[in-house]
């Protein structure tokens, strides 16, 4: 087996994104807005989006982030899977205002979102560092926040690569402890 083909298998299977050694890396990540910034080994959001330029189709999408505040009037922020020109195939957790979500959309562009209650089974969500996970395969797609299941979504068809996607529209900070990607399907550089 080639090389080549060695360091593919490796990271259909598992990659981990870890900022701490990666910092923010310009061939990874794009930034579509504002600036990010590195902060104690975390990637920080204020004001900004990013995406990366590889594009994921099926696998568990593991997001540590830390969402400074409760969802509130005029918050709005994201992360998970979505590309920039269309909404279709699209699945993240959504904070728009005070409504905290996860949205998944099929690749005909067909929405479902499901509101989840924030700081669930006594937790606190903001402030702390909290997995958020994606569990997308041909079935479906499930979220979990904090190791809660919190949406559960058999729409349509899910099979558009997606890339990862983070946004803060907010002067606030939202940081990015890492990004952890197993049981990947397939991926497009």
């Amino acid at each position: 087996m080639s090389l080549l083909a060695d360091v593919f298998n490796g990271i259909k299977q598992r990659f981990v994104y870890d900022p701490t050694i990666k910092a923010f890396d310009n061939l990874f990540f794009k930034k579509v807005s504002g600036t990010p910034s590195m902060v104690t080994g975390d990637i920080r959001l204020t004001s900004a989006v990013i995406s990366s330029y590889s594009q994921y189709t099926y696998g568990d999408f593991e997001f540590i982030v830390n969402v400074p505040v409760a969802p509130t009037v005029a918050q709005s922020k994201y992360w998970g899977m979505r590309n920039t020109a269309t909404e279709r195939g699209a699945m993240f957790f959504d904070i728009t205002n005070d409504i905290f979500s996860f949205k998944s959309y099929d690749n005909d562009g067909n929405l479902v979102s499901t509101t989840i209650p924030w700081n669930q089974a006594s937790q606190t969500w903001n402030g702390n560092f909290i997995k958020y996970k994606i569990v997308w395969d041909e079935s479906g797609v499930k979220a979990y926040a904090d190791e809660l299941l919190v949406a559960t979504h058999k729409v349509g068809d899910h099979s558009l690569p997606l890339p990862l996607k983070v946004a803060n529209g907010n002067a606030d900070n939202m940081d990015i402890d890492y990004i952890l990607m197993a049981k990947i399907g397939s991926f497009v550089s």
